[in-house]
Protein backbone atom coordinates (compact mmCIF):
# COMPACT_ATOMS: atom_id res chain seq x y z
CA UNK A 1 0.00 0.00 0.00
CA UNK A 2 1.57 3.61 -0.60
CA UNK A 3 2.34 6.00 1.80
CA UNK A 4 -0.48 8.26 1.62
CA UNK A 5 -2.17 10.64 4.35
CA UNK A 6 -4.62 8.86 6.08
CA UNK A 7 -7.28 10.53 8.37
CA UNK A 8 -6.50 9.10 11.99
CA UNK A 9 -9.81 9.90 13.84
CA UNK A 10 -11.24 6.95 11.56
CA UNK A 11 -9.08 4.62 12.36
CA UNK A 12 -9.58 5.49 16.04
CA UNK A 13 -13.26 6.02 15.22
CA UNK A 14 -13.30 2.22 14.12
CA UNK A 15 -10.93 0.59 16.84
CA UNK A 16 -13.68 2.48 19.59
CA UNK A 17 -16.09 1.13 17.65
CA UNK A 18 -14.75 -2.47 17.51
CA UNK A 19 -13.68 -2.01 21.34
CA UNK A 20 -17.43 -1.49 21.79
CA UNK A 21 -18.93 -4.84 19.44
CA UNK A 22 -15.93 -6.92 21.27
CA UNK A 23 -15.50 -5.73 24.63
CA UNK A 24 -13.38 -8.91 25.83
CA UNK A 25 -11.30 -9.12 22.67
CA UNK A 26 -7.53 -7.99 23.19
CA UNK A 27 -6.80 -4.72 22.80
CA UNK A 28 -3.64 -5.57 19.72
CA UNK A 29 -6.52 -7.84 18.00
CA UNK A 30 -8.60 -4.76 17.82
CA UNK A 31 -5.78 -2.60 16.88
CA UNK A 32 -4.52 -5.34 14.27
CA UNK A 33 -7.91 -5.10 12.79
CA UNK A 34 -8.49 -1.62 12.37
CA UNK A 35 -4.89 -1.36 11.03
CA UNK A 36 -4.52 -3.67 8.80
CA UNK A 37 -5.49 -2.34 5.95
CA UNK A 38 -3.67 1.44 6.95
CA UNK A 39 -0.26 -0.33 7.40
CA UNK A 40 2.25 2.18 5.65
CA UNK A 41 0.60 5.12 5.79
CA UNK A 42 0.34 8.40 7.36
CA UNK A 43 -2.39 8.80 9.74
CA UNK A 44 -2.90 12.02 11.40
CA UNK A 45 -4.16 11.49 14.75
CA UNK A 46 -5.96 15.10 15.29
CA UNK A 47 -9.36 14.86 17.36
CA UNK A 48 -12.76 15.17 15.52
CA UNK A 49 -15.54 16.27 17.96
CA UNK A 50 -18.98 15.62 15.83
CA UNK A 51 -20.72 17.23 18.45
CA UNK A 52 -18.91 20.40 18.43
CA UNK A 53 -19.16 21.29 14.32
CA UNK A 54 -16.74 18.40 13.60
CA UNK A 55 -13.80 21.06 15.97
CA UNK A 56 -11.09 19.15 17.92
CA UNK A 57 -12.67 16.94 20.98
CA UNK A 58 -12.34 19.40 24.30
CA UNK A 59 -10.06 16.92 26.08
CA UNK A 60 -7.41 16.32 23.94
CA UNK A 61 -6.11 17.46 20.51
CA UNK A 62 -4.62 14.60 19.21
CA UNK A 63 -6.14 10.63 19.33
CA UNK A 64 -2.96 9.18 20.19
CA UNK A 65 -2.61 11.88 23.51
CA UNK A 66 -3.72 10.49 26.64
CA UNK A 67 -6.96 10.86 28.01
CA UNK A 68 -8.06 9.83 24.63
CA UNK A 69 -10.09 6.47 24.35
CA UNK A 70 -7.72 5.52 21.89
CA UNK A 71 -4.69 6.42 23.52
CA UNK A 72 -5.87 3.84 26.39
CA UNK A 73 -6.27 1.59 23.63
CA UNK A 74 -2.88 1.75 22.42
CA UNK A 75 -1.68 1.62 26.07
CA UNK A 76 -3.01 -1.77 26.64
CA UNK A 77 -2.17 -3.37 23.54
CA UNK A 78 1.98 -1.89 23.78
CA UNK A 79 2.47 -1.41 27.21
CA UNK A 80 -0.63 -3.08 29.88
CA UNK A 81 1.89 -2.85 32.83
CA UNK A 82 1.75 1.29 32.43
CA UNK A 83 -0.52 2.64 35.03
CA UNK A 84 -3.12 4.82 33.35
CA UNK A 85 -3.01 7.25 36.07
CA UNK A 86 0.87 8.44 35.55
CA UNK A 87 -0.37 8.56 31.92
CA UNK A 88 -3.53 10.60 32.55
CA UNK A 89 -1.26 12.85 33.95
CA UNK A 90 0.37 13.91 30.56
CA UNK A 91 -3.75 15.80 30.26
CA UNK A 92 -1.65 18.81 32.83
CA UNK A 93 -0.92 21.83 32.09
CA UNK A 94 2.40 23.23 32.25
CA UNK A 95 3.76 23.22 36.39
CA UNK A 96 5.88 24.60 38.44
CA UNK A 97 6.11 21.84 40.29
CA UNK A 98 10.14 20.08 39.79
CA UNK A 99 8.91 16.50 41.56
CA UNK A 100 5.74 16.67 39.18
CA UNK A 101 8.06 17.88 35.95
CA UNK A 102 10.64 14.99 36.79
CA UNK A 103 7.54 12.54 37.40
CA UNK A 104 6.20 13.67 33.89
CA UNK A 105 9.41 13.90 32.10
CA UNK A 106 9.37 9.94 33.03
CA UNK A 107 5.74 9.55 31.76
CA UNK A 108 6.41 11.36 28.66
CA UNK A 109 9.24 9.14 27.73
CA UNK A 110 7.76 5.74 28.48
CA UNK A 111 4.63 7.17 26.51
CA UNK A 112 7.27 8.17 23.48
CA UNK A 113 8.43 4.55 22.99
CA UNK A 114 4.58 3.21 23.55
CA UNK A 115 3.98 5.22 20.17
CA UNK A 116 7.06 3.83 18.15
CA UNK A 117 6.01 0.72 19.24
CA UNK A 118 2.66 1.21 17.56
CA UNK A 119 4.10 2.94 14.58
CA UNK A 120 6.43 0.58 14.35
CA UNK A 121 3.98 -2.49 14.13
CA UNK A 122 2.31 -0.73 11.55
CA UNK A 123 4.75 0.53 9.70
CA UNK A 124 3.74 4.17 10.26
CA UNK A 125 4.98 7.59 9.04
CA UNK A 126 7.57 5.66 7.15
Amino acid sequence: MPATAVAGHSIADTAIQLLMELPEAPALAILDRTMRSHLGTHPDFASLDRSVAFGPHPCYADELDPPSPFAELVRRAFAPRMDPRELALLALPETDSLALEMRLSKVRAQWREVIANFAARYRLWA
